[in-house]
């Protein structure tokens, strides 16, 4: 009876450390089934981050692309406004110009008509005129005076007095 209890204590212990055996194995693989899971799930974390900074990269570069086109295209239109700009101005300061210029040209020309009203013949005493007078007013002294007394007669008063004989003789 010892013998048989001694079996099966000793059969007991068998299984009692059986059984501790098999928890161990089973805590053992539970630890790597939860380790597995986390590790996995951890991966697809990873993933997942890797992809959103995927997303994210090329957001921002499909942004900067389009902000890029939008800025050339702006400097574009603003350097095309500018260029229009400065040739308008530059066409309203050569058209102002002209017109100082025309204005200028009015003035003189009616004053230069004024002139000639005043004094028709003033405006044609030039070098052939003045030597034509001269001439004709040597003759006229020489005729009409003598050699001592001279009358002093000014190229002025000849042009007048030639312009009453044209209008005397008309």
């Amino acid at each position: 009876q010892i013998e048989i209890k001694k079996q099966f204590l000793a059969a007991g212990a068998a299984q009692v450390e059986e059984k501790k055996f098999k928890e161990l194995e089973k805590g053992a693989e539970r630890k790597l089934r939860d380790r597995q899971a986390r590790e996995r799930h951890e991966h697809q974390q990873f993933l997942a981050a890797m992809q959103e900074d995927d997303k994210n990269r090329t957001r921002v570069l499909q942004t900067r692309t389009k902000q890029k086109k939008e800025f050339v295209a702006d400097y574009d239109t603003r350097l095309k406004e500018g260029v229009a700009a400065m040739a308008d101005a530059l066409a309203t300061a050569h058209t102002e110009k002209r017109e100082v210029v025309a204005q200028t040209r009015d003035r003189e020309s009616a004053l230069r008509d004024k002139q000639i009203t005043m004094d028709p013949n003033k405006h044609l005493v030039n070098t052939k005129s003045i030597l034509q007078s001269r001439g004709l007013r040597e003759t006229r002294l020489g005729d009409t005076a003598g050699s001592t007394l001279r009358k002093t007669v000014t190229v002025r008063e000849e042009v007048a007095l030639r312009s009453r004989g044209i209008e005397a003789s008309e």
